[in-house]
């Protein structure tokens, strides 16, 4: 059996095809935002191992300059943790890099460090067979001189990975423009095809609902020729239902006033004849013409009424039959407005919820901003004491090699270690600088994404606010609607008791119209005591009459047989 397509089952229908599409636009720009955030956090996170590469350099070729001053077997232990540390950095930085240029540079940077792993095995090999040879402190001054060119092509790597990020960076940035404006467009467009959708639904459903108004209004005229509505009954809704019902309606209707034609036919026959036998008893009796005039008063008089209450109890019977269906629709249609209307509100305090999250989120990320700004000025102050140490140094360094001037040959030793402590100074100088301007460049990126994000965000998290706000009203104006048609539908079944009433006046004047069948039946008998001469015309008189009682009879049958069948139509719509 196919299954019935009710009204609310295809506006249930578009309002999921609008919501399951909503949600999958929104599901997939969120998936392609946090696939580009993971990529730039991968960015990120190689930028720092590259840090830590200089750092880690350094730290293995002090303890290789411990381990030379001082060989022992925890020196050479050390030594070899940090070479290990250094070799697994090196691979790490080399799973997450995939610029081709910085790849070219990383590639320089790991053959310099092999070159520094066999500087530092002959000078190792040295200083087992003979410990601080001249030829071991050469292998040293050689793996000073690449661990120096190891930090030159590390800056570079940085720089090479610090533009790729800002080309990264950029990059995400014209994605969420464009995934932004692309959900405003795809939005724009559901709600344009829904809309086109409900109104085209709302045309055609008021369009059915015409039909059947002028079907009815064409029957309610007497027109039973072109009130057919056979086009709408081809559906499964509940206007197919109505058209089904008002159709058979119009067939029992049919059939009745043929009936009642036909019944009209023999009733007008029997009267003629009636009056054949009235002419022929009138030369017999005076009293027989005045009875028989009184009952044709009488039978006149009944049969107004029977038609006036044939019309009153058709009209009064379409007229409640129309009422009780419409009202019946309307308050199914009133309980469905109200329960969407109910729904539609708790999405609206749901949304409302999802707000209030965001903000809490965005005051979360405005903290985390300034924390860092702030731990970037404290890192700055850091820098500007390490400047100033290497100034210091570099002034005793000076002072230190004057001294050895002075001393002569006894202090050139001395010289040369102050010569390694300006050059030291000088690079660590050079270092702090490069920090300082690297540092200087992050509060300014700091600074632009604090201002931008606190006024992009909280321009569209006040948009988002007023449109809460406004759906929230346009919802509280639909269960004002709501509550409206629900006291229309009152007003209806007001009028379904008053046409009951009238009903009841109906039954009084079938009442009526008994008795003055009982006075016709009294008369009849008065004719019949004053001609008992003509017995056998008075006993034709009889017979016509007893068939005109049979005839009303049959009639008031054929009106309760009506009403049974009207009920047998509704449980076959039911079962349709």
């Amino acid at each position: 059996m196919k299954r019935k397509q009710t009204i609310k089952r295809k506006l249930l229908f578009i309002y999921l095809s609008i919501l399951i599409s909503m949600v999958g636009i929104n599901a997939l720009i969120t998936y392609a935002g946090k696939t580009s955030i993971k990529k730039y956090e991968e960015m990120t996170s190689s930028l720092i191992m590259e840090q830590n590469l200089k750092n880690q350099t350094e730290a293995t070729f002090n303890t290789y300059s411990e381990m030379m001053i001082n060989y022992t077997d925890e020196a050479k232990a050390t030594y070899q943790a940090e070479l290990h540390k250094l070799n697994n950095l090196l691979q790490e930085i080399g799973n997450k890099i995939e610029f081709e240029e910085s790849i070219i540079t990383y590639k320089g940077v790991v053959n310099t460090v092999e070159r520094l792993q066999n500087e530092f095995q002959q000078g190792e090999q040295k200083l087992e067979q003979n410990r601080l040879t001249i030829e071991a402190k050469q292998h040293l001054n050689k793996a000073r001189e690449i661990v120096e060119f190891i930090d030159e092509n590390t800056n570079e790597l940085i720089s090479k990975e610090l533009n790729y990020t800002e080309q990264m960076q950029k990059e995400i940035k014209q994605k969420f423009e464009f995934q932004f404006y692309l959900q405003l467009i795809l939005f724009g467009l559901i709600i344009i095809g829904s809309t086109w959708l409900i109104i085209r639904f709302a045309n055609h459903t008021k369009k059915r609902l015409k039909m059947i108004e002028r079907a009815a209004k064409q029957l309610e005229n007497g027109n039973l020729q072109h009130t057919s509505i056979e086009n709408l009954i081809k559906g499964s809704d509940e206007i197919a239902g109505l058209a089904i019902s008002f159709e058979t309606m119009k067939k029992s209707i049919t059939e009745m006033i043929m009936q009642m034609k036909t019944s009209g036919n023999e009733i007008q026959h029997a009267s003629q004849h009636l009056s054949h036998m009235m002419d022929r008893s009138s030369e017999v009796n005076d009293t027989i013409v005045n009875s028989v005039y009184l009952v044709s008063e009488t039978a006149n008089e009944q049969c107004n009424l029977v038609d006036s209450s044939v019309e009153n109890i058709d009209s009064s019977l379409q007229t409640i039959q129309k009422i009780s269906q419409y009202s019946q629709e309307m308050m199914h249609g009133a309980n469905i407005l109200n329960e969407e209307t109910i729904n539609g509100q708790r999405i609206v305090h749901a949304m409302i919820s999802s707000s209030m999250e965001v903000n809490d989120f965005l005051t979360h990320f405005k903290e985390l901003i300034l924390d860092l700004n702030k731990r970037s000025n404290e890192i700055t102050q850091i820098i500007e004491l390490i400047t100033t140490v290497s100034r210091q140094t570099n002034l005793l360094s000076l002072n230190a090699a004057i001294e050895a001037e002075r001393s002569g040959a006894a202090g050139r030793g001395f010289a040369v270690v102050a010569k390694e402590i300006r050059k030291l100074a000088e690079q660590t100088n050079e270092a702090s600088n490069k920090i300082g301007t690297i540092i200087s460049g992050i509060q300014t990126d700091v600074d632009e994404v604090n201002t931008r994000v606190t006024g992009e965000m909280s321009h569209i998290v006040e948009e988002r606010n007023e449109l809460d706000t406004s759906t929230q009203e346009a919802f509280v104006t639909m269960s004002t609607h709501s509550n409206q048609l629900k006291e229309k539908i009152h007003q209806v079944n007001e009028r379904i008791l008053s046409l009951e009433k009238e009903l009841t006046s109906l039954n009084g004047g079938m009442q009526q119209l008994s008795e003055m069948s009982t006075a016709l039946a009294v008369d009849s008998q008065q004719s019949s005591a004053a001609t008992e001469e003509h017995a056998h015309s008075i006993g034709e008189v009889n017979k016509e009459v007893m068939r005109l009682k049979q005839l009303g009879i049959d009639n008031e049958e054929l009106i309760q047989h009506f009403d049974v069948l009207d009920e047998d139509n509704k449980e076959e719509e039911g079962k349709i």
